[in-house]
């Protein structure tokens, strides 16, 4: 994750009504710079809908990294997402 933007702690998404039907995930790695999850690849379950949710904590223009999916067992197996940009403005 972009500096300023650190990931939120919890499973929970208050506020986020919109945001339904997330997958369940095997595993989820803390990290401080990046969030990963753990899905199970199967012909039964082909699509995946995972979230992490960040707070503003400096202001200032920042990068978000695309999304990356990778098969561990199939290397060929593989997707990206490209990148967006955000901007936080001062509260002031």
């Amino acid at each position: 994750m972009t500096t300023g933007l650190p990931p939120e702690e919890g499973k929970s998404v208050a506020g986020m009504a919109w945001l339904t039907d997330l997958s369940v995930t095997e595993s989820q790695p803390a990290y401080d710079d990046r969030f990963a999850a753990v899905v199970a690849a199967d012909p039964d379950h082909l699509i995946w809908r995972v979230a992490v949710r960040v707070r503003a904590v400096t202001p200032g223009t920042y990068v978000l990294p695309g999304a990356s999916f990778a098969d561990m067992y199939r290397p060929a197996v593989f997707a990206r997402q490209a990148e967006a940009k955000v901007t936080i403005l001062s509260a002031q």
